[in-house]
């Protein structure tokens, strides 16, 4: 059986409902420690591309909330090393620490002893191309067969002096307590996720300074994370000589080339200063490489950093596709220069064509900034602009030509919006609305949908919205006064289902061009009033309540379809 990968979104939930566990038993100064670690934890892996990798394993999501809501993880690490540097360092030691979990195998196997070890394993499975490899040999004292984990940790503690664990304990204990390594079963043991292996291999072929086995496999897709995981941590001689062989590999193998220089590409973005030489060969490379072509070139080659954006603002785009690969890489840089990047690339005459990539890089940089210099430069039309991130809610109001929105997050009003003259359509399904204050904002609106927001008690200022047409409150089960609705002179269809806390509906024959109406689950006795609704065309009226009272209905003779609780 597989597990898996979550997608973003299930991410998020995962994150969200693992805090919601913690905030439902804590006092109001612990909670709100907990939701600023929260809200940092979904800010980086919505900024991070490492991390969000990391969040799609659903034990790694759960590992990563609580290392973020123990305060075990740094925000925001310069580089992707750095970030496994932490996360690996944390589950293999500061998790104990944190909770205060020392045990006699632990006290005697330090931090650093682990690590040690981990890498043994780590490179043992690289050289030989293991995925999974036993865990203890399968007979005491056989020496044929599989090399087992022990082995190799039998093997690394003989070259440390000073460790004082026996190979059994200090396996056990990576086992058992380290979240790093683990029994996936048939005694086999796993990385819990593969580029930990990678990582740690990466540590031991720099530790060792064996480059030449880096090179030497440098051309396979399997080796790239472990390559680039050396690189920086092999120091500037170690860096240099990887640098300058990849470049020398480049050039004997044609068929390879540009994969290689983009792996050299990773390398000096991971790595620091270079000598002379190194330096020279990646100035008169890199640029060979871009723009980049695709999602994962551009991810690739965004390890440059600033140095990337110079090179990216200065080379030709030939297609839309290198378009968003550039995008893409800029979004992960997510500088200032970065962002004067996209705002030359939202100029161009193909970028509407990528204007939903422009969106998922308003996150990425200052919401209002971005929204003025970029978003406004595009031309949206028809297409709905979602609301993803809170970062986004300031810059809503800059996009002045924007015409539908949706927002995915919880918000408490709309006064975000601004003034918005152009807008029409406006989604806030289960946005967690208490009131629709700022509606006022945008009187041209023609859609509005506040459905499934239970705690949305005002709506008082939706009668400034007089072009109104279609108007859905499904599920505002807090919401009692609809007088505002009064005003609605062009309204066409309305669902009021489940607002159970209207009493009084007297103001619907007032709504005259009503053709479309939804009472479901509504305290309605009586459908009397309808009868001067003369255009209305379906009504579906399934009230919480029998309905004693029909009324003359008579003069509603195009309805299609009346449900009715009587």
């Amino acid at each position: 059986m597989e597990i898996l990968p979550m997608e973003p979104p299930e991410a998020r939930s995962c994150v969200i409902n693992w805090y919601k566990s913690l905030l439902d038993d804590a006092d109001p100064e612990v909670a709100h420690e907990y939701e600023v670690s929260r809200d940092r934890l979904l800010h980086d892996m919505s900024t991070r591309q490492t991390l969000a990798e990391l969040s799609q394993t659903p034990l790694l999501c759960a590992m990563l909330s609580a290392l973020y809501s123990a305060g075990c993880l740094d925000s925001a690490p310069e580089t992707r090393t750095d970030l496994y540097q932490q996360v690996v360092g944390a589950l293999v030691f500061r998790r104990d620490q944190a909770r205060l979990a020392w045990h006699k195998d632990s006290s005697m196997f330090v931090g650093r002893e682990r690590i040690q070890v981990l890498q043994a394993i780590a490179r043992t499975m690289t050289d030989k191309s293991l995925s999974v490899i036993p865990i203890w040999r399968v007979r005491p004292g056989q020496i044929a067969g599989p090399v087992a984990a022990v082995d190799v940790v039998e093997s690394r503690l003989q070259t440390m002096p000073t460790a004082s664990v026996t190979a059994h304990e200090a396996l056990s204990h990576l086992v058992n307590r380290s979240c790093v390594f683990r029994d996936v079963g048939a005694g086999e043991g796993q990385f819990v996720h593969r580029t930990f292996q990678e990582f740690l291999a990466g540590q031991e072929y720099a530790y060792i300074e064996d480059i030449d086995t880096l090179l030497d496999h440098a051309h396979l897709p399997s080796w790239r994370n472990t390559v680039v995981f050396a690189a920086g941590t092999c120091g500037r001689a170690g860096a240099s000589r990887l640098v300058k062989g990849l470049a020398a590999l480049a050039a004997k193998r044609r068929p390879e080339r540009r994969e290689i220089l983009i792996l050299m590409a990773e390398c000096i973005g991971s790595a620091g200063p270079l000598d002379d030489d190194a330096a020279t060969a990646a100035r008169a490379l890199v640029p060979e490489v871009l723009p980049p072509r695709n999602h994962a070139e551009g991810e690739s080659i965004a390890s440059l950093g600033d140095e990337l954006v110079s090179w990216l603002g200065t080379c030709d785009i030939p297609d839309i596709e290198a378009l968003r690969a550039s995008l893409h890489a800029c979004g992960i840089v997510g500088s200032a220069r970065a962002m004067a990047v996209v705002h030359r690339f939202s100029q161009r005459p193909e970028a509407n064509e990528a204007a939903e990539d422009f969106l998922r890089l308003w996150q990425r940089f200052d919401p209002v900034t971005y929204a003025t210099s970029v978003l406004a430069n595009l031309d949206f039309g028809n297409r709905k602009i979602v609301i993803g991130s809170p970062r986004a809610l300031p810059g809503v109001a800059s996009l002045q030509g924007a015409r539908r929105f949706r927002v995915d997050i919880p918000t408490v009003d709309l006064r975000f919006l601004g003034t918005l003259p152009d807008l029409e359509e406006l989604d806030c399904r289960a946005a967690n609305l208490v009131t629709a204050d700022g509606i006022d904002g945008v009187p041209r609106l023609e859609r509005l949908d506040l459905s499934m927001n239970p705690h949305l008690h005002d709506i008082s200022l939706v009668k400034a919205v007089e072009g109104l047409q279609e108007l859905n409150l499904t599920g505002c089960s807090a919401l009692g006064d609809l007088s505002a609705l009064v005003g609605l002179r062009r309204l066409r269809a309305l669902s009021v289902s489940g607002c159970s806390a209207v009493v009084d509906f007297s103001f619907l024959p007032r709504l005259s061009q009503l053709r479309t109406l939804w009472l479901n689950d509504c305290t309605i006795t009586s459908l009397s009033a309808l009868r001067q609704l003369e255009d209305l065309r379906s009504l579906f009226a399934d009230a919480a309540e029998p309905i004693r009272e029909l009324g003359d209905l008579t003069s509603l003779s195009r309805v299609r379809t009346v449900v009715r609780s009587c």
